[in-house]
């Protein structure tokens, strides 16, 4: 099967349609397939990614072993082919190879989070929140900011809740951008969000990137390609703001990580980057998976904020990750409220099947997780960046960690959104401030220091399964699952 970039929906900032489209709009050059009459073996569970040296034609060396290219990866010098598993060890020796590894399959996974604290029963309480976070009384909205949500995508045909500004489709299983899954709704919610004291930039653009198939499964492949997309598209969409409520579940160093290569090549080039930091804390040395253990990154971790009104009586949740990266750096670098967030669910969306008690008026659910905290925190920057436009992606870090508010917890703090806006409208304030010695680490080793580009010979690449942080799982296959016994192994309020 193809990756192809689709765009499956389009919408305008102000007006949502309901006419699905089915074509390609902007998407990566495609390598063209190798013509291939006879493919031995080979399916989805051959998918390979590699890298060739440069002027060395991957569709002729591919046929050369009876496989296809599906997919080319610019953004990494990559392509994603399908070939023979009893080829792999032949192409290995291939002079014009460079990388090959196999994509890993997703699986399921059951865990254990906390103390029960994925979903809440049903409220039809006003969220807090946005008190926490001090974005109640300003007048700033989102308004002309755009962010990119890359997720499970959003809304469905019965319950389209969030505006959208555009849509597409990565994973070449997904059938449409709308979000059977429940997750990505929920998030985006918590952006832009209109009632239930929900949305935090409610008046923000909403850039709509499905990763997953239409289950909710997705690989670091589809995660490559979202950014991809993104690092492709920010200047036609003028995105600003990226979040991520999903990880790898693969440990490992940000220095080697491709994912951790991708999203530095955002921030440096204008995208602030905001993720999860995971949800399975075990100690403090638990916090090494990317993209969240990326120090140029904002990682935000959860506050358990239910029924508060006030940081100074919030504290860091005991299953939020925190704790210092192998390389030395804190992460999170902030919090935000991540307990009993009530947000859209699509009416159709496997969450809200599986956990009806959860559910209020079969559009709302409660959750808690890293993804909910993260998404606050995305709406806040969109405050700042209506209110000062020129922001960079290291001004924002740093203005979020000067403003932010004491929590219960060291390292605890959380945004005071209405303090932030007031130090970027303050012209003596950003004058005065000095950052070039700030956010300066050891970039990923892919990437070339003296223009930012990626460094193609080092790129070792590392394809893990990942997961969506609320339930810290492993891409599971909804259709093969067993409900009872998988989720008896994560439990319920």
């Amino acid at each position: 099967m193809k990756y192809t970039t689709k765009l499956l929906k389009v919408t305008t900032a102000l007006t949502l349609s309901a006419t699905l489209f089915t074509g390609v709009l902007q998407a990566p050059a495609h390598a063209k397939a190798a013509s291939v009459s006879t493919i031995e073996n080979i399916d989805e569970s051959n998918q390979y990614i590699i890298q060739v040296k440069e002027n060395v034609d991957v569709t002729k060396i591919i046929a050369k072993y009876g496989g296809k290219v599906q997919e080319e990866l610019p953004f990494i010098n990559g392509y994603i082919v399908l070939i023979p598993a009893s080829k792999e060890e032949a192409l290995k020796k291939e002079s014009g190879l460079l990388k090959l590894t196999k994509n890993a399959k997703a699986e399921s996974q059951g865990v254990q989070i906390g103390q029960d604290n994925l979903f809440g029963k049903k409220s039809v309480k006003a969220n807090t929140h946005r008190s926490i976070i001090n974005g109640m009384n300003i007048k700033e909205t989102g308004k002309g900011v755009t962010v990119a949500v890359l997720d499970s995508g959003m809304n469905t045909p019965s319950t389209e809740k969030i505006t959208t500004k555009h849509d597409v489709s990565i994973n070449p299983e997904s059938t449409t951008t709308f979000d059977y899954f429940g997750h990505g709704t929920h998030v985006a919610g918590i952006i832009k969000g209109n009632d239930t004291e929900l949305g935090v930039a409610p008046a923000s653009n909403i850039i709509n990137v499905k990763l997953g198939n239409d289950q909710g499964g997705l690989s670091e492949v589809d995660l490559l390609l979202g950014l991809q997309w993104v690092f492709d598209n920010k200047d036609t969409y003028n995105i600003k703001v990226v979040n991520l409520s999903v990880s790898s579940t693969q440990e490992q160093s940000y220095l080697n990580s491709p994912i951790s290569a991708a999203v530095e090549q955002l921030w440096h080039n204008g995208v602030t980057v905001v993720t999860a930091a995971g949800n399975s804390l075990t100690d403090t040395s638990n916090v090494n998976y990317p993209p969240a253990n990326d120090p140029f990154i904002i990682t935000v971790g959860a506050l358990d904020g239910a029924d508060k009104i006030f940081p100074s009586v919030t504290k860091v949740t005991e299953w939020s990750k925190n704790g210092k990266t192998p390389e030395g750096h804190q992460k999170p670098e902030i919090h935000a409220p991540g307990v009993d967030i009530t947000s859209y669910v699509p009416e159709e969306a496997l969450l809200q099947q599986k956990f009806p008690n959860s559910v209020t008026d079969k559009k709302y659910m409660t959750m808690s997780g890293t993804s909910m905290a993260a998404p606050v925190v995305t709406g806040a920057i969109a405050l700042m960046l209506e209110a000062n436009p020129n922001l960079t992606p290291d001004e924002i870090k740093y203005i979020l960690k000067d403003s932010a508010a004491d929590t219960l917890t060291q390292h605890g703090k959380t945004v005071d959104v209405k303090k932030a806006i007031g130090l970027v409208k303050n012209v003596k304030y950003m004058n005065d401030l000095k950052l070039d010695n700030y956010n300066k680490f050891e970039k990923s080793e892919y990437i070339n220091t003296a223009d930012n580009s990626l460094d193609y010979q080092k790129l070792a690449w590392r394809v893990h399964d990942l997961e969506w942080l609320k339930l810290a799982w492993r891409s599971v296959d909804w259709a093969k699952l067993a409900w009872r016994s998988y989720w008896e192994e994560i439990g319920t309020k």
